[in-house]
């Protein structure tokens, strides 16, 4: 009776030893843990190396220190390139004197400048377009006048910038700050307003969205403007590359010496598709071929990802 019971147990005994061995079979050895991680990690790599190379953007070149482009429809960041960095604006600076203009003075509020009598809201289109300082600096006279009440307009004026900042602030634009109307420079190491790339593409794209009319002319290579008493006048675009820009709806350019060569643009990439393009701190013309590189480039990255 006890042999049975002896084999039956020794047969268990060696059943459960080989089920042992098989299963520690299964387990990695410790020294082969680190080189899966490895080729885990290599594989990885090699992935997001292969996407970026498939992005357009990743071959750019740009001269400008800083640039940003974003989908305005969906805030999506398309390109970054030193974005938050605080540079000096320059004539980009009239895109917010422009917003605070209107927000400050009616609609029907009349501006005086050389000895004729312009609606603010032409002033304002026709300054963005040729960058006429003279024109900005009247504007935010008036409509400084509407909250300071001051006796003369650099009074005015001096309000005026305090409300600008304030404007900047509802806007979102955390690196920006001004000291004038214009932009012009301050001193030789001062400049008259400051904000990032990112702010640059983010302002001019907010400006478009509330006052789409102030920027029908930039689009254009000349314009026409009438003062109120029928005197006609030329607004000569200072962005060179209007026509080579698909679908653009704003433009402002920027040049000081502080600042060097900048300009934002907003151009549509398709039916409700609107993307915005700034660089900062490039040159007097490689500001232009920065933004047309940086449209086509986008164009292509858009067209490539079926977005």
């Amino acid at each position: 009776m006890n042999e049975p019971n002896s084999h039956f147990r020794f047969f268990l005994a060696f059943a459960f030893a080989g089920a042992l061995v098989g299963a520690l079979s299964y387990i990695p050895r410790v020294a082969e843990i680190p080189a899966r991680a490895d080729a885990l990690a290599q594989t990885i790599s090699v992935a997001t190396a292969v996407n970026q190379a498939a992005s357009p953007f990743a071959e750019i070149e740009l001269g400008a220190r800083a640039a940003f482009v974003f989908d305005v429809s969906t805030g999506k960041t398309l390109f970054d390139k030193n974005a938050s960095a605080q540079l000096p604006l320059a004539s980009l600076t009239k895109i917010i004197t422009s917003v605070t203009a209107l927000t400050l003075a009616p609609n029907y509020a009349l501006v005086p400048f050389n000895n004729e009598r312009w609606s603010i809201k032409d002033l304002l289109s026709f300054s963005l377009t040729a960058s006429s300082n003279d024109g900005v600096s009247a504007a935010a006279a008036i409509a400084g006048s509407f909250v300071s009440h001051g006796e003369t307009d650099a009074e005015n004026r001096v309000w005026f910038i305090k409300e600008m900042n304030k404007e900047a602030h509802k806007a979102g634009l955390s690196a920006s700050y001004f000291l004038n109307e214009t932009g012009l420079d301050e001193s030789m190491e001062l400049a008259g307003g400051y904000g990032s790339a990112r702010d640059a593409a983010r302002l001019i794209a907010y400006t478009y969205q509330i006052h789409p009319e102030l920027f029908g002319a930039t689009t254009q290579s000349e314009s026409v403007f009438t003062e109120e008493n029928g005197n006609e006048h030329e607004a000569y675009n200072t962005n060179k590359i209007v026509a080579e820009i698909p679908m653009l709806r704003a433009s402002k350019t920027g040049f000081t010496d502080l600042a060097g060569g900048n300009l934002a643009v907003v151009f549509d990439a398709g039916i409700g598709k609107p993307i915005a393009v700034s660089v900062l701190g490039s040159t007097e013309d490689g500001r232009f071929e920065d933004v047309k590189n940086l449209v086509d480039t986008t164009l292509r990255f858009l067209q490539r990802n079926d977005l």
